[in-house]
């Protein structure tokens, strides 16, 4: 399948194209960093905007959330706190002022409690009283019935910024102030070393959209249904690579890397100049829309709306199944997620999900996704997915066995060799690869990759470990069979003394 990068439309009209990468772009340009950086933040933000307001409808008709878990890696001084904070300043501001809001109600709250609290243990007392002496308590038990519809409503607590939690506080906030949550930062060692992924089983189901059981010591446990989790990581290396020797086998094996989109900017350290007049044209409109499907999400956390569903248009139906044969035929033994085949099962999800935030970032939640966010999304992910590989690469027994041979038949062409017996090679390599069957794989896998070739000489089983080169069958001869060969020297009978 031939998917070919989509050309960036750089118009600026009533309707703006391609708005989140042009944001990206933008910031790109301003803070001189790379501009994947930016569009990790960008998208971090558009994924806490939009997670609570809509998903993305499968051409077969499964829905699944519009939530992104992103994974940044960037050494120190690359301004990754300023790229966060800017990117997502709506969602920061709009967190802040719920909180001052809930502090608010809360103390009102407590107020009105303990008021009410006051009057009914004051009327529980008079009953008492009455019906130890004996006496009706008619009129009182009118009163506390009364009391008991005028109680207080204890508010909602809207709160879905995490920076730094544990996996129990999360869940336990997903519960009991805001089911769509963000667990983001800049400073992403509080995330990784607090405890935040120790229950891992948890965090996958909430990226999936699945019901999310929370377990309380004091009481019985509960389920949160309909939650949605946005996670965004900025982590320097040395960080990552610790956390990467503790856990990294754990969390692959669980699924949940597998599940990011990770980032791998270039260094600008010493290579920023002095960039012209700051501009603010996208990232301004991107405020705007975030701070529209921010207000829309809170609006449907207190039931004045309801969520809706996105789907794709009958062209990207067709292309995403194409894409979908496509990724799959790369899990095969020489293909791109051969050894990632973790990764290769929620490449689609992604793709999906991603296509979806940029369309509704540009169109709006009713219009139908088009091929146009399809094949930008496809060539993000696939972008994420090699920078995936070079974090989290674990070889594969086939892997090592090839590096095995490979490294060895280098040490035979250093050596001047150019053809060698396949016996030969079986009975001098690794004895790991003295087994037939795996020594015949990993020669069809290099062959595969163009890195030797294979040929017959005289009924003998041979390889050319230079393949791009014509095979020379006099050379062949005599490093193969040495005098002996099919093909004997050719002797002028002049030069004969």
């Amino acid at each position: 399948m031939a998917i070919h990068r989509t050309g960036r439309n750089a118009e600026l009209n009533n309707h703006v194209k391609d708005l989140i990468e042009q944001s990206a772009d933008e910031m790109s340009i301003n803070l001189q960093i790379d501009q994947k950086m930016a569009l990790s933040c960008y998208l971090t933000a558009a994924s806490t905007a939009l997670q609570g307001v809509a998903d993305i409808r499968w051409p077969d008709g499964r829905e699944s959330p519009l939530s992104l878990f992103t994974l940044l890696l960037a050494g120190s001084g690359e301004r990754k706190t300023t790229a966060f904070a800017k990117a997502n300043s709506v969602v920061l501001a709009k967190n802040k002022e719920l909180a001052l809001s809930n502090e608010r109600r809360k103390n009102r709250y407590d107020n009105e409690i303990r008021i009410w609290s006051k009057k009914y243990k004051a009327i529980e007392s008079k009953i008492v009283r009455e019906t130890v002496q004996g006496r009706e308590t008619e009129k009182y038990e009118k009163i506390l019935k009364e009391l008991d519809m005028e109680k207080p409503e204890k508010p909602s607590i809207i709160d879905f910024i995490y920076k730094d939690s544990t996996s129990e506080a999360l869940m336990q906030g997903l519960h009991d102030k805001s089911k769509y949550a963000s667990l983001i930062s800049s400073e992403g060692a509080g995330i990784l070393n607090g405890g935040a992924f120790k229950n891992y089983a948890s965090i996958n189901d909430a990226w999936s959209g699945d019901d999310l059981k929370v377990d309380r010591k004091s009481t019985a446990s509960s389920y949160v249904k309909g939650a949605r989790l946005t996670i965004g990581v900025m982590v320097q290396n040395e960080i990552m690579n610790e956390f990467n020797k503790k856990h990294s086998c754990e969390f692959r094996a669980s699924g949940l890397w597998a599940r990011f989109l990770v980032f791998l900017p270039e260094s600008r350290i010493g290579k920023r100049n002095q960039s012209g007049p700051v501009q603010s044209r996208y990232s301004s409109l991107f405020n705007r829309s975030c701070s529209k499907y921010i207000h829309e999400q809170i609006n449907i956390l207190e039931k004045r709306s309801e969520r809706k569903a996105m789907s794709l248009s009958r062209e990207a139906a067709a292309e995403f199944a194409l894409m979908c044969q496509h990724v799959e035929s790369e899990t095969l033994s020489g293909g791109q997620y051969a050894s990632f085949k973790d990764l290769a099962s929620k490449v689609p999800e992604n793709i999906i999900r991603l296509s979806a935030i940029l369309s509704a970032f540009d169109n709006g939640l009713d219009v139908c996704v088009t091929k146009h966010y399809l094949v930008k999304a496809y060539n993000m992910v696939q972008i994420c997915a090699n920078d995936f590989m070079r974090v989290f690469y674990m070889p594969s027994e086939e892997d090592i066995d090839d590096n095995v041979l490979h490294q060895w038949l280098e040490g035979k062409r250093k050596l001047g060799y150019r053809y060698l017996k396949k016996n030969y090679i079986r009975r001098n390599v690794s004895s790991r690869l003295r087994n037939i069957d795996k020594l015949n794989a990993s020669i069809d896998r290099l062959s595969n990759k163009g890195m030797i070739s294979r040929f017959v000489m005289s009924n003998v089983q041979a390889i050319d470990m230079y393949p791009n080169i014509i095979i020379d069958y006099v050379a062949a001869n005599h490093e193969l069979f040495g005098m002996n060969g099919p093909f004997k020297p050719f002797v002028d009978i002049n030069f004969v003394i």
